[in-house]
């Protein structure tokens, strides 16, 4: 299972080069994006916040590292890692054939969207934009009290509002 996890967080960021949180010289951020997100370069995450995250699971987590294509949130026994890949269509296909065994295609999130719960993680594509949310914990795999599976569906749907 855990040998899965990092397969899917592997293929998710391969090809999507390094990022060492720096916001690279690119444009300014959209004048239509969500106000709740602070972008990587100012020390926050542009996926999600400590908010939103409060807000969808219950729990509170604290910014562990943001940057442009990963960031971390850790509470006091879980861990939620955000990866973005970015302008690559083909990418969200090939998640979904990595785990079409376990998934769930989840409507109304993004473009499209899918829940793998052996994982468990939540992928959605918006435009060529695929953003992957994994939950870890110690012991394997992590676990959210309630629903685990809505949680997660909330989160994607945050993030794909950032996108």
């Amino acid at each position: 299972m855990v040998a899965l996890a990092g397969l899917f967080v592997l293929s998710l960021g391969a090809g999507c080069g390094s990022d060492d949180g720096s916001d690279g010289g690119g444009a300014p951020a959209d004048a239509g994006a969500p106000a709740a997100a602070v972008p990587a370069s100012e020390g926050g995450c542009p996926m999600a916040t400590v908010e939103e995250i409060k807000q969808a699971t219950g729990v509170a987590f604290t910014l562990d590292y943001g940057g442009e294509l990963k960031c971390e949130f850790k509470s006091a026994d879980l861990l939620l890692m955000y990866a973005k890949v970015e302008d690559d269509a083909s990418r969200y296909q090939t998640l979904h054939t990595i785990t079409a065994e376990q998934i769930v295609d989840v409507p109304g999130v993004g473009d499209k969207a899918f829940y793998a719960p052996e994982l468990p993680n939540v992928t959605v594509a918006k435009g060529d934009d695929v953003v992957t949310i994994n939950l870890f914990s110690e012991p394997p795999p992590g676990k959210f009290e309630g629903d685990t599976k809505a949680k997660l569906v909330e989160l994607g749907k945050a993030a794909a509002d950032h996108i």
